[in-house]
């Protein structure tokens, strides 16, 4: 899988990084408001 990453590749896999702490986030704020 890291044979044909780019300069580019390196940034897209840090991206999916910050949408999970984004979605973690929002699932946390459900929670809170489903208590």
């Amino acid at each position: 899988m890291f044979e044909h990453l780019s300069e580019g590749g390196v940034q897209m896999s840090v991206l999916p990084i910050t949408t999970i702490l984004e979605e973690l986030r929002s699932r946390i704020c459900e929670m809170r408001d489903s208590l």
